[in-house]
C-alpha cells in the first residue's frame, strides 16, 4: 500500500532543516529498520520557488501504523522541524511502473 506524507515546517526552522538534512537523507535511504520503501521524496517550496517549507514523501508499506512510525522516527520530526504532518493512503495510478 502507498501513502503520501505532507509535512509542513514550523516557522523559522531553516537552521534545524539544514543541520538535520544529512541524517534525514540517510534515514530515507535505509528502509530496513521500518519496512518502508521510499518511492519519491523532496522538499516543498514557498511561492518564491526557492525557500524550503516542508516535505513531500511517498512511501510503500503494509499499513498506516507503520507509516506513522516511519514519520515519527524521521530525524526531521525528532528535531521538531515539522509543525504539521498529514499521512494519507494513496492510490498510485498514473506513472506507476508496470501500469
Amino acid at each position: 500500500m502507498h501513502f503520501v506524507v505532507f509535512a509542513s515546517d514550523r516557522p523559522l526552522t531553516s537552521e534545524i532543516r539544514a543541520a538535520t538534512r544529512a541524517a534525514h537523507r540517510a534515514y530515507l535511504d535505509n528502509p530496513e529498520p521500518h519496512k518502508v520503501k521510499v518511492i519519491f521524496a523532496g522538499p516543498t517550496l514557498d511561492a518564491d520557488g526557492e525557500t524550503l517549507n516542508g516535505s513531500l514523501i511517498i512511501i510503500e508499506t503494509d499499513d498506516m501504523g507503520t507509516a506513522r512510525k516511519f514519520v515519527m522516527d524521521d530525524p526531521y520530526n525528532r528535531a521538531n522541524l515539522f509543525g504539521h504532518v498529514e499521512i494519507r493512503p494513496w492510490n498510485w495510478i498514473i506513472g506507476k511502473p508496470g501500469a
